[in-house]
């Protein structure tokens, strides 16, 4: 028998639901709601993200299901900012994104670096080579 996949098939659902929340679509919505009245702002949704892809494992480590939805928000961000190639995203967006990468890269590396389990490291990494391309 065929081994299931199991984390295949979780991160392609969360690809799923990041693919419709970080749409440009979505987010120039919620950019041009905000001029006639809408009080959920491109920052607090792109804030409430963050914190519900990034947060919560300060006690243990992710398991497989986050690391990897961690890692695609991750790298959503960067093409969403244009930081390593164009993107297609309003530059409200782009600028959000460049604000959530930098604050995660220092939120992250706030602790001792030797303590950072891999994962970490791996998105610090990441997120300071996008942030270092342009």
């Amino acid at each position: 028998t065929e081994d299931p996949k199991i984390n295949d098939r979780v991160l392609a659902m969360q690809k799923q639901v990041l693919d419709q929340l970080l749409h440009p679509h979505t987010l120039e919505r919620l950019i041009d709601t905000a001029l006639y009245g809408n009080e959920y702002a491109l920052g607090m949704f792109m804030s409430e993200l963050d914190t519900l892809s990034m947060e919560g494992d300060e006690e243990s480590l992710p398991d497989s299901f986050r690391e990897a939805l961690q890692l695609e928000y991750i790298e959503r961000l960067i093409k969403i900012s244009g930081l390593e190639s164009d993107s297609d995203h309003p530059p409200t967006a782009r600028s959000e994104a460049v604000r959530l990468l930098t604050q995660r890269a220092t939120t992250i590396h706030a602790k001792q670096f030797f303590e950072l389990p891999r994962h970490r490291v791996f998105l610090i990494r990441r997120i300071n080579n996008a942030l270092e391309s342009r």
